[in-house]
C-alpha cells in the first residue's frame, strides 16, 4: 500500500517520504459535497481555491471507491489540514459523515478541528494523545458523550500505544483513523518511545478496510510509516525494533486512562449510530 495524494498537490510535510511510498492521483469531487461539511469562511476559500478543494475531495471519493486507503490531503502552508477553523478541508470528518464510521486519533497532539467537528456531527470518536499537552478527559466529556479520551503521559512506548489502540475493537466499522507519526521514538521534538509495532498495530486497524488520514512525516519517521502500511496491506512489520520498557509510573498511569476508557464506552456505548 501506498500514501495516496492528489497530484500537483503534493506538501512538503511530505518531501521526506521516499517516491515509491506515494501514489498520486488525479480525480475531482463535487463542491456540494463540501458544502455540506464546512461553511462560512471556509466555503469561500475553497470556492476561491476551487481546483485545489476539488482535487482533495476528488481524493477521499477515489479512497471511499477503494474500500481501503491510507490519504494525505495537505492544504498550502499556513493552513492547517484538520482544522475545524483555519483548514480548507478535514479528511477525517469528510469521511466519517459520508461512511458513518467512526473516528481513532493517534497523535501527540490533541486534534481541535476535528473535535469541533465531532461536536457538530456526532461520530464516535476515540482519541489517543500527549497528556501533557491535551485536554483532561473529563472536560471533552462535558461537552460529549460520543468521545472516548486516552491520554498519554510521557514516556509511554509500545505497551500503553498498543493497550489504546485495543479499544478501537469496539467501534463499529468503517474506521477512519487520524494518525500521526509524532509518538515514533526517534521523532526529535518527541517525549514518546513508540516502535514501529505501534505504527504496525495501528495499520493493521484497517487491513479488512477502512482509512487512514496522515499527518506530516518526517525523515525521522519513515521507517514507522513503512510499518503502518505493511500493517494495513496485512503483511508482517518490515521492520521490527526492540521494544522500550516503560516505566512503573507510566504503566500505572496507562492502565488507569485505558480502565477508565473502557468503562465510559461500557455506559455510552459508541459502537452505536447517533440516532439508533
Amino acid at each position: 500500500m501506498r500514501v495516496l495524494v492528489a497530484e500537483g498537490y503534493i506538501d512538503e510535510r511530505l518531501r521526506a517520504v521516499p517516491p515509491e511510498l506515494v501514489e498520486a492521483v488525479s480525480t475531482k469531487g463535487d463542491l456540494s459535497k463540501y458544502l455540506e461539511l464546512h461553511g462560512g469562511p471556509l466555503a469561500d476559500a475553497a470556492r476561491r481555491r476551487e481546483d485545489e478543494a476539488l482535487a482533495a475531495l476528488g481524493l477521499l471519493e477515489e479512497a471511499k471507491r477503494r474500500g481501503k486507503a491510507v490519504v494525505a490531503t495537505y492544504p498550502p502552508r499556513g493552513v492547517g489540514y484538520s482544522s475545524g477553523r483555519g483548514g480548507l478541508l478535514n479528511a477525517v470528518a469528510y469521511l466519517a459523515k459520508e461512511l458513518e464510521a467512526a473516528v481513532v486519533s493517534l497523535d501527540a497532539h490533541f486534534p481541535w478541528g476535528t473535535w469541533e467537528l465531532h461536536l457538530r456531527l456526532g461520530f464516535p470518536f476515540l482519541a489517543i494523545y500527549s497528556g501533557a499537552d491535551g485536554p483532561h478527559p473529563g472536560r471533552l466529556a462535558r461537552r460529549s458523550d460520543r468521545v472516548v479520551a486516552v491520554p498519554l503521559p510521557p514516556g509511554a512506548s509500545d505497551r500503553s500505544v498498543e493497550a489504546a489502540l485495543d479499544l478501537a475493537g469496539r467501534l463499529r466499522r468503517p474506521l477512519v483513523l487520524e494518525v500521526g507519526l509524532d509518538l515514533y521514538r526517534l521523532e526529535p521534538l518527541g517525549h514518546f518511545f513508540a516502535t514501529t509495532a505501534s505504527y504496525h498495530a495501528a495499520g493493521r486497524l484497517i487491513a479488512e478496510g477502512g482509512y487512514i488520514v496522515l499527518d506530516c512525516a518526517s525523515a525521522a519517521s519513515i521507517p514507522a510509516l513503512r510499518a503502518l502500511l505493511a500493517g494495513a496491506d496485512g503483511a508482517p512489520n518490515p521492520l521490527p525494533e526492540r521494544p522500550i520498557e516503560e516505566s512503573p509510573a507510566v504503566v500505572r498511569e496507562v492502565d488507569r486512562a485505558v480502565e477508565k476508557a473502557r468503562e465510559r464506552m461500557a455506559i455510552i456505548d459508541i459502537s452505536k449510530k447517533r440516532h439508533a
